[in-house]
């Protein structure tokens, strides 16, 4: 067990001998003052060292004793003092608590007010501990050699803090990482087409198309699989499709179609968790675009 003594030189050297000697297991460091009024400054900077700290005179320890049930404290509100208390075991009813509760609407004089707050209730109880979350009344304070405690985040309220910051950006990345498919169709020309009897033809239309939808699956960063003679399967991430369609506002491949060939096609766009099910949602879609296509007048 480490423990911190705070005592003048006489009574130290006293102390120290039988502790050394007779508690084996205790791990004992001497803090000399001269003055009791020193063993403030001396505890502010060694109270979290140690298991315990011993002070070698009444008045040293009267100095540095701290009542939570006589705090001035901004920031924190009242459902938060009551969470807190409740956690050690008091009843908030049955403290003596000032509390300046933010208004972030004049947040300009933020500080400048609560700097205020304490040093009223500091001259209507001497007393009393404050305890601040601002940085800037935390140093006002000290210059004016006021003892505060500034209110830090314990390790754990950190961790959580920073832990769902991370859950929020993974679950944003896996939204925008959903994958989506593509079904292109190019439409074969019927039997009685003037294109169909002119095989040479065709082909120079059905490779016109082919480049079309290998430059938009470059356009898109998509990977591309040619399912059939005249039908494709892309596959792309829901961020940079939106991304580089504006939203399917503007599908370039629609407009490189019917500025560069005689044929029609249909395309179906689908979401999906997996690779499968964006291909199944993306195939209804394409469907649904063809049975569209067959009620329009030609």
């Amino acid at each position: 067990m480490k423990i911190a003594l705070l005592a003048p030189d006489s009574i130290a050297s006293k102390v120290e001998p039988i502790v050394r000697t007779q508690m084996d297991s205790i791990e004992l460091k001497i803090y000399i003052y001269n003055d009791y009024i020193e063993v403030l400054d001396i505890l502010s900077k060694i109270q979290n060292k140690y298991d315990g700290i011993m002070f070698a005179g009444i008045i040293s320890y009267y100095l540095t004793k701290q009542n939570i049930k006589d705090l001035s404290i901004d920031t924190y509100s009242k459902s938060n003092m009551k969470q807190i208390f409740d956690m050690v075991g008091v009843n908030l009813n049955d403290t003596n608590i000032k509390l300046y509760e933010l208004n972030l609407e004049n947040y300009r004089n933020l500080n400048e007010e609560a700097l205020e707050f304490h040093k009223k209730n500091l001259k209507e109880n001497k007393n009393v501990c404050v305890v601040t979350a601002l940085s800037k009344v935390n140093n006002e304070l000290k210059n004016m050699n006021i003892k505060n405690y500034m209110a830090i985040p314990t390790e754990s309220v950190i961790m959580d803090s920073f832990e769902r910051l991370y859950l929020k950006y993974i679950a944003k990345v896996n939204k925008n990482s959903q994958l989506v498919s593509i079904f292109i169709e190019i439409d074969l020309p019927s039997e009685y087409s003037l294109i169909s009897k002119n095989e040479y033809y065709y082909i120079r239309e059905k490779n016109k198309v082919s480049d079309i939808v290998y430059e938009f699956a470059r356009d898109i960063e998509a990977t591309i699989v040619e399912v059939s003679f005249n039908t494709y399967l892309l596959f792309t991430t829901k961020e940079i499709i939106e991304r580089k369609t504006n939203n399917f506002k503007e599908i370039s491949i629609l407009g490189w179609i019917s500025q560069k060939s005689l044929h029609i096609v249909s395309v179906g766009i689908g979401y999906g968790k997996t690779a499968s099910e964006a291909k199944y949602n993306s195939n209804i879609a394409m469907i649904k675009s063809k049975n569209m296509m067959k009620t329009l007048p030609m």
